[in-house]
C-alpha cells in the first residue's frame, strides 16, 4: 500500500531553530514570544563573575618591575664619563616616590638613597655639667695663674670634645689645707680656645680642691713660736727661790735677774710670732705633674 508523503510548509520566521532561543531566552505566550527575564539575569551575573575573576587572577600573577631586575654596577670612572643628562637623579627623602609600592597582594619596598648632605650639630661643643675628666699640672700650682693638661680625652656620646693633651688655663687660691683651682679656658692643639667653667678636684676623694703642702716659712714660724714659748718656761723654772717667814720667794741675785729677763723676752717674742702667724693665711703649693680631676660646671 502506497503511502503518500505530504509535505507542508509552516512559517515560524526561524525562531524555533535560532540558537535554541525559544527554549532558553524566550518563552511563548500563545503566539507571542517574550524574553525570559530570569534566565537573562542569571547569564548576565555569570558573565560579570567570570570577568572579575579573570581580572583578579591576571593582576595576582603579574610580575613586579623589581622582581626580575638585576643590580647595575657603578664606579667613579663610569660616572665621570657620563654627561649631566645621563646621570641618575636620586629622589630626596621627602619625595612622594620614596614610598613602598604594592602590586596586587605582594608588597615590594623600593628604597631610595639621598645624596650626601651637610649635617649641623650645634650642641657638639657644649660640655654637660658634672662631666669629670683626669688632668695633671704642667706648672707648679699655688696662688695665681696656673696651667694643666688633659691626661685623657674628653668624650661626650662617643664624640671627642677635647683630645688628650688639650691645655687648661686657670688660677689657684690657697685654703686651709687645699688649693682651690678654677679653670676658665680650654686651649686646643690648633690654637683655638673655648671658655669653660670648671674646678679642680683631688684624685683621692674627688672633693673640690687639690691637696698640697704648705710653704716651709710658715712651718718655721710655727716652730719658732713654740720654741720661744718653751725657752721662756725653762728660764722661769731655773730661777732659784728661798723661803722667808714661811713664804717661797725668788732670790734677788744676778742669776735670777738674768733668767727672769730671758724668760719674759722669750714669752713675749713667742706671743708675737704666733699672733703674726694667725693673721696671715697659709699658702698651699702643689707640685708640677700631680694628677687631679677636672669637674665641669657647664657654660
Amino acid at each position: 500500500m502506497d503511502e503518500e508523503v505530504k509535505v507542508s510548509l509552516v512559517g515560524d520566521d526561524g525562531h524555533k531553530r535560532r540558537w535554541g532561543l525559544e527554549k532558553l531566552l524566550y518563552r511563548k505566550e500563545g503566539r507571542k514570544l517574550s524574553i525570559n527575564a530570569k534566565v537573562t539575569a542569571w547569564m548576565f551575573s555569570l558573565f560579570i563573575l567570570i570577568g572579575s575573576a579573570y581580572s583578579i587572577m591576571s593582576e595576582f600573577f603579574k610580575p613586579t618591575p623589581t622582581e626580575n631586575s638585576k643590580p647595575i654596577g657603578f664606579s667613579e670612572q663610569m660616572g665621570s664619563n657620563l654627561s649631566e643628562s645621563d646621570k641618575i637623579k636620586i629622589a630626596s627623602g621627602n619625595s612622594e616616590f620614596n614610598k613602598p609600592q604594592s602590586f596586587g597582594r605582594k608588597v615590594k619596598t623600593v628604597v631610595y638613597f639621598s645624596a650626601p648632605q651637610v649635617i649641623g650639630r650645634p650642641n657638639l661643643g657644649k660640655i654637660p655639667p658634672g662631666t669629670m675628666v683626669k688632668a695633671k699640672f704642667i706648672t707648679g700650682a699655688s696662688n695665681g695663674p696656673l696651667k694643666a693638661i688633659l691626661a685623657e680625652a674628653l668624650a661626650i656620646n662617643g664624640e671627642d670634645i677635647a683630645p688628650e693633651g688639650t691645655i687648661l688655663v686657670g688660677s689657684g687660691s690657697s685654703g686651709e689645707d687645699r688649693l682651690s683651682v678654677q679653670f676658665t679656658k680650654l686651649v686646643y692643639k690648633d690654637g683655638k680656645s673655648q671658655s669653660i667653667q670648671a674646678q679642680g678636684c683631688d684624685l683621692s676623694d674627688q672633693t673640690v680642691g687639690v691637696k698640697g703642702k704648705k710653704l716651709s716659712k710658715y712651718a718655721v714660724l710655727l716652730a719658732t713660736g713654740a720654741g720661744l714659748n718653751f725657752l721662756g718656761g725653762v728660764a722661769e723654772g731655773l730661777q732659784e727661790s728661798q723661803v722667808q717667814n714661811g713664804v717661797a720667794t725668788k732670790k734677788s741675785d744676778l742669776k735670777n735677774a738674768a733668767l727672769n729677763g730671758a724668760s719674759k723676752a722669750a714669752l713675749d717674742q713667742s706671743q708675737e710670732v704666733l699672733s703674726d702667724l694667725k693673721s696671715k693665711k697659709s699658702v698651699i703649693q702643689v707640685d708640677s705633674g700631680k694628677e687631679f680631676y677636672v669637674l665641669f660646671e657647664g657654660e
